[in-house]
């Protein structure tokens, strides 16, 4: 798509260099691969011939990774065994989802299971206690208060994150 309009060559060499390499592809784990080895070959016989000035077609490369479902089985959806983002919000908020994605580790696929979006659940709403209860210490605080080893006013019990309906409420 470097010269679309050009019916004289494949593009104009100018605007090759200009445009090549590609800064950074990226994308899926199993999409990247296979792009990767099909623009890879094409543009390799195109450096070859002469046709583009650049050896590679990228600069840089990297992959999104990859989704896993119950007993680590790729999720996608020719195997039909996929959640859709609306289908998780209407068990979790959709700051569970978002903690779930950002407590596993960035190099490795996401394994993605009730049980785990259960224990992200139980996590966030450890957090959100903890801010909260701290809140309340730092708000209720005097000055001789802040100096005492044990505070004389008994701390409320700790605020939940909103559950949606049909969802179990978390035990105390």
């Amino acid at each position: 798509y470097i010269d679309p309009l050009n019916d004289q060559c494949l593009a104009d060499p100018e605007k090759l260099k200009y445009w090549l390499p590609v800064d950074w592809y990226n994308g899926g784990m199993e999409h990247v691969t296979r792009h990767l080895i099909y623009s890879r070959f094409w543009h390799r016989f195109l450096y070859d011939i002469g046709v583009v000035p650049t050896k590679e077609p990228y600069s840089k490369r990297s992959a999104q990774g990859m989704i896993l479902g119950a007993n680590g089985v790729k999720m996608s959806k020719s195997l039909g065994n996929f959640r859709t983002v609306r289908e998780i919000s209407e068990q979790y908020d959709l700051q569970v989802l978002r903690f779930f994605m950002l407590s596993a580790h960035y190099r490795s696929p996401l394994n993605f299971s009730a049980d785990l979006m259960e224990a992200s659940k139980n996590g966030l709403e450890r957090i959100v206690n903890a801010a909260d209860n701290l809140k309340y210490l730092m708000g209720a605080a005097t000055a001789r208060e802040m100096t005492c080893a044990f505070p004389t006013k008994k701390l409320p019990q700790a605020a939940t994150l909103p559950i949606k309906s049909g969802m179990p409420a978390a035990s105390s």
